[in-house]
């Protein structure tokens, strides 16, 4: 247990301090104002799924605590998996003695797949999931099995996927306590019904399972079951990103040879010499029983892998991982020298898929290099603007793709200004306010990556003596088009006229003249036609056409809000 809180130090600890990501600003921004009671509403369905417990709950609870403090719900995380991992392992001793449990808790720390549940706070809901069917299977193991069901509520509050416990339960009863087929029946009654309740009380999951079609809908279509099979079981062993370029930047070699290292010392150490059990009340079981248990359980638990309903990613696999990795260590534990060749080698994988790039959000890599950014932008944004006026609206430009900053209803800024009032989007979101909407302030930035976010004032003259292609000229360009593709079209021209000042960019006048034609003031836009005309030294006639071919591919306005 030592070298296992070593090997969770060396590998997660530098994560602590990422910023929050996507889907943790969500949660963050709904609980804020929520009361105890209001957490349990069904209408809390954040992207198709209910998990009040270790989502609201667990949101409110830290965030009630410690506030908004990345550090404070990153440890407890890590404090949720490494009692995961101390409940695996009593499981295991309990059924398998504690050579074979140690084995597999091993095993099962070295996946590269918990990167996600611990670099991205949201992944918490496995963590949970995880200690509750666990805590659920260590009171079937005991006298008090009929109380199991209660944990077994709270992991069904937590992640759907464990649905498929009552299975592993009867599985369980069957090969390894030797029930007869009755017993295991009764054994799993309470499980029955509490998972009969639940799926009355889930708002979600009945129109989810028979409309399969909505996951589409998020861009993350479901792998062929083939696919499926093959990517859950090269995770089990950290082969999912093998041969991939790593990044040097996010590679830590010192940090990963020493979390690999201490793996192997473990491993070398639980296996040492054999070890006596306490004496147990039913027959011990065989090696190939267990094994086999350990195959039903993987089996069922990547059941829901296969549903329509979902796409794939490593850490949906985690439930079966505490299966498979029974099973392997059945295996291993004749041949040790193998098994600690194998658990130094996962270590030194698992160090490498972290710091593989992959678009896959279910990657260490995606989850650090989004907090990363988003750490840098919070920074910047904050020492322009340590304080926002109230009903501000924030809008980004360029920026880069796939960290979670506008995500849901776009809370990130709420929650760092800790103001239920201010909204966030890209350019592409801006729309003039309507008159039902409080006045505010609108500021606008851009990312660059190379200094981060800039800050673009509209109608701001440029600086003297800038040539073509200037940052000036590109940041004002860019925000005079999201002014006329979101319909705010006087707002567009004034644009157009700042960019004006630029000797070379002649055109802007043209597109403001048009603009300004287009919605009614005729005489501004002779004005800007003319100088047009004197800028450029073309006829009349072909300012005109011009003009009449700037209006004809003006994009139409939007319906404005009421």
């Amino acid at each position: 247990m030592a070298c296992l809180v070593a090997f969770g130090l060396l590998a997660y600890a530098p994560t602590v301090q990422v910023q929050f990501i996507g889907d943790d600003f969500v949660f963050l921004d709904r609980v804020r104002d929520m009361n105890f009671f209001q957490l349990w509403s069904r209408s809390h369905t954040d992207f198709g799924w209910y998990r009040p417990w270790s989502r609201e709950f667990h949101f409110w609870f830290m965030s009630h605590l410690f506030g908004p403090a990345e550090a404070a719900f990153r440890v407890a995380s890590l404090v949720l998996w490494m009692t995961m991992l101390v409940l695996y392992r009593q499981v295991m001793t309990h059924d398998a003695g504690r050579a074979l449990a140690d084995l597999a808790t091993l095993g099962v720390a070295s996946l590269s797949l918990w990167g996600a549940s611990l670099t991205w706070i949201s992944g918490v809901q496995d963590l949970w999931m995880l200690v509750f069917a666990l805590i659920s299977l260590r009171f079937d193991q005991s006298s008090a099995w009929r109380w199991a069901a209660l944990p077994y509520a709270l992991a069904l509050l937590s992640k759907e996927t464990a649905v498929v416990l009552p299975m592993i339960v009867f599985a369980r009863a069957r090969l390894v306590s030797g029930s007869t087929w009755r017993d295991a029946c009764i054994r799993v009654l309470p499980f029955v019904g509490t998972t009969l309740v639940w799926f009355a009380v889930h708002p979600v999951l009945w129109h989810r399972l028979t409309h399969p079609e909505v996951q589409l809908a998020t861009g993350e279509p479901p792998l062929p079951p083939l696919d499926v099979l093959t990517s859950s079981l090269r995770a089990m062993l950290n082969l999912d990103h093998v041969g991939k370029a790593i990044d040097s930047h996010a590679w830590r070699p010192t940090a990963t040879v020493a979390s690999a290292v201490t793996l192997a010392i473990a491993t070398w150490w639980a296996l040492r010499a054999p070890v006596r059990d306490r004496r147990r009340e039913t027959p011990e079981p065989t090696p190939a029983r267990l094994a086999s248990f350990g195959a039903i359980w993987c089996a069922v638990a990547w059941l829901p892998l296969f549903s329509r309903s979902v796409g794939w990613h490593a850490y949906y696999a985690c439930l079966g991982a505490l299966g498979i990795w029974l099973a392997l260590a059945v295996a291993l534990r004749r041949i040790p020298h193998v098994a600690v060749a194998l658990l130094l080698g996962l270590g030194l994988l698992r160090g490498a898929a972290a710091a593989t790039p992959s678009w896959d959000w279910g990657s260490e890599w995606y989850q650090t290099r989004a907090g990363n950014l988003l750490g840098v932008i919070r920074e910047q944004l904050r020492a322009m603007h340590p304080v926002l006026p109230h009903h501000t609206r924030v809008y980004f430009g360029n920026l880069p793709n796939n960290i979670g900053l506008i995500a849901g209803r776009s809370p990130a800024i709420r929650v760092w200004y800790d103001d239920p009032t201010l909204q966030a989007g890209f350019y592409s979101y801006y729309r003039p306010r309507s008159q039902a909407e409080p006045a505010g302030v609108d500021l606008f930035f851009h990312f660059d990556s190379t200094t981060g976010i800039r800050e673009v004032r509209p109608e701001s003259p440029p600086p003297p003596g800038l040539g073509p292609n200037s940052d000036w000229e590109s940041d004002h360009r860019g925000l005079a088009m999201a002014f006329l593709t979101g319909g705010d079209r006087p707002r567009a021209a004034r644009e157009f006229e700042s960019i004006a000042n630029l000797p070379h960019r002649t055109d802007a006048l043209m597109f403001a003249g048009a603009i300004w034609r287009a919605v009614g003031d005729s005489a501004r836009a002779r004005d800007l036609f003319a100088e047009a005309q004197r800028r450029t030294g073309k006829s009349r006639e072909e300012i005109a056409d011009w003009a009449r071919m700037l209006a004809a591919t003006m994009p139409d306005a939007p319906p404005r809000a009421p």
